[in-house]
């Protein structure tokens, strides 16, 4: 592999240390896939996220969420929509592990992570901030959704 490539290969590689020390290099989605892969997720959160606003703005008990607890439930109960293992398997395609004191080696997910799931969801949300961070912060929908915010609170 010439220089270019690797150095292409590495900046689409983003590494995460967990607090065991274990080492987890994800390569990031392809554009097309991580659209894709975008779009299923927020077909789970933005109507979630839209009810805990709505919720916001009523005096009345509504069924609507209005505290994160409830949002986080709302989307644990909206979750079947999505087809986790086939997310999962995308995010993790390619995964390196390196556990102290063993050579780097391609993720095995099932038994890296087995018994070991406080890890595993950590590393779950290194790997959804890393592809979809930065479309989440900045200018990207995370900007759009608090104007918008802002406007729907304006409005009650």
């Amino acid at each position: 592999m010439d220089l270019q490539v690797a150095q292409i290969s590495e900046k689409f590689r983003k590494t995460f240390t967990a607090e065991s020390g274990t080492k987890y290099t994800l390569k990031m989605l392809p554009a097309m896939r991580g659209a894709i892969l975008g779009k299923q997720l927020l077909n789970v959160m933005l109507p979630a996220a839209g009810k805990t606003l709505d919720g916001m703005q009523q005096d009345d008990d509504l069924l609507e969420p209005r505290t994160f607890s409830d949002l986080a439930t709302m989307l644990c109960e909206r979750s079947d929509k999505l087809d986790l293992q086939a997310i999962l398997t995308e995010l993790f395609n390619d995964c390196l592990i390196e556990i102290p004191g063993e050579t780097q080696r391609k993720l095995h997910f099932d038994t890296d992570f087995m018994c070991n799931y406080s890890e595993m969801i950590a590393t779950i949300q290194f790997a959804l901030n890393a592809n979809f961070g930065d479309a989440m912060q900045g200018k990207g929908i995370g900007l759009h959704l608090m104007a918008l915010v802002t406007k729907i609170m304006g409005q009650g």
